[in-house]
């Protein structure tokens, strides 16, 4: 219930009508809140829960590799670059893979975070460019069969760049 104080001695009269008396500020209880501060409270609490579950969400899109992908199932691929997506939290590229009957199937690769890249000596746009003949060693996802995280890069003239984590840990 809200309170509010009636007017100060000075003749005016309360929301209900009553003089206050003079030099004596009077309380008066005017029933249940209005509408307008009942609205406000619901939307800060649909703010709140906004918040949490963005969070949750963030949480969930950054995920482990050992729960994406599998440390027993090494892969070496061979193709052209697709696309090329420099974004966060992880730097992702597109590989098209002709098979023995000359069907092509596109792989998806995912790599370290741009700015981990950046300090290894990739350049956006220059390192690896849609087009590009490449070889791709990593692991292959559990679920996905196209997918897989990129350990090593190795470009048609030979020199190679890491592109993921380290040999051997595999996100163990």
């Amino acid at each position: 219930m809200r309170q509010r104080r009636a007017c100060d001695g000075d003749g005016a009269r309360s929301d209900k009508g009553q003089a206050a008396p003079p030099g004596h500020g009077a309380i008066v209880h005017d029933g249940p809140e209005p509408i307008g501060s009942t609205i406000q409270r619901m939307k800060r609490l649909g703010a709140l829960v906004c918040g949490v579950l963005l969070a949750a969400a963030s949480v969930r899109a950054h995920h482990s590799f050992a729960a994406e992908y599998d440390a027993s199932q090494p892969i070496t691929v061979s193709g052209t670059i697709a696309r090329i997506d420099w974004t966060n939290p992880h730097f992702h590229f597109y590989l098209d893979v002709k098979n023995d009957a000359g069907a092509v199937t596109q792989w998806k690769f995912e790599g370290y975070p741009p700015n981990m890249l950046i300090r290894q000596g990739w350049k956006r746009d220059v390192t690896l460019k849609p087009g590009d003949s490449v070889t791709v060693s990593g692991w292959r996802a559990r679920a996905d069969p196209n997918l897989g995280a990129a350990r090593e890069v190795t470009f048609a003239d030979g020199h190679k760049m890491t592109a993921g984590p380290p040999a051997g840990t595999g996100g163990q």
